[in-house]
């Protein structure tokens, strides 16, 4: 089993052949694949998130039963109550924190984050990185980056996240995130480069070449995200 980033380009372009090309030779192969395999974590299809969530919809257009039952199966074997409930409570305060921010409770948001912060750490802890299935299918509150740009220790979550970006567990813009939401004020210059903003003498400017890490493709590259100038183009093209 592939379980690194850098091992994987072989094998993360033909699968990701297969999540691209809606035909049926592909579709049977994916089926054999996923039959003795499971479902396919992040870092096999090359630390790419926006290909792991297209993945089984495109192909499940070929057999749509057999998808159905793989993500039903997957997910009512592998969903943790307990867990589904922590993240909902996470969901929860999270909307809190934002809507407090609007109106300045400082001492109220200083309470919701460590409060949150525990609950993350104690969930960690216990059942580390969730996925998808254990947190029974609902992509909305699996993909959280903002509770750990809000609420996350960074000294405790850093090498965890690192360790679960590795493990091909999780996304790499959650580690992105969290760190440069915490040099958008200040002198402090992005190591991940995921804001072109700086916030300065109250109010936002644009983040010039002098904001980022001079690294910061290298630092970017280590955790599977793709270099600036191909993350330009990307957007770019998204947006043509």
């Amino acid at each position: 089993m592939v379980s690194t980033f850098s091992e994987s380009k072989e094998y993360n372009d033909s699968l990701l052949m297969l999540a691209y090309r809606q035909d049926s030779l592909n579709d049977a192969k994916m089926k054999i694949w996923i039959q003795r395999n499971g479902l396919p974590n992040i870092t096999q299809l090359g630390g790419r998130s926006d290909a792991w969530f297209v993945v089984f919809p495109i192909l499940g257009r070929v057999d749509t039963a057999f998808y159905n039952n793989v993500f039903y199966r997957t997910f009512e074997q592998q969903k943790d109550t307990a867990l589904i409930n922590r993240y909902l409570l996470l969901h929860e305060n999270d909307k809190k924190y934002q809507e407090w921010s609007m109106v300045d409770q400082n001492n109220n948001i200083q309470r919701l984050v460590d409060t949150s912060n525990l609950i993350l750490k104690n969930s960690t802890q216990k059942w580390g990185f969730p996925s998808l299935a254990q947190l029974g299918g609902d992509y909305e509150l699996w993909y959280q980056p903002w509770i750990y740009m809000h609420f996350a220790d960074t000294s405790f979550f850093t090498p965890l996240l690192r360790e679960y970006i590795k493990q091909g567990k999780c996304p790499p813009e959650y580690l992105a995130l969290m760190t440069d939401c915490r040099l958008i004020e200040g002198n402090g210059k992005y190591l991940y480069g995921v804001y072109n903003y700086k916030y300065e003498n109250g109010m936002f400017r644009p983040a010039t070449k002098e904001d980022y890490n001079l690294n910061i493709n290298e630092l970017r590259i280590a955790i599977g995200l793709p270099s600036m100038e191909m993350e330009k183009a990307f957007r770019e093209a998204r947006e043509k």
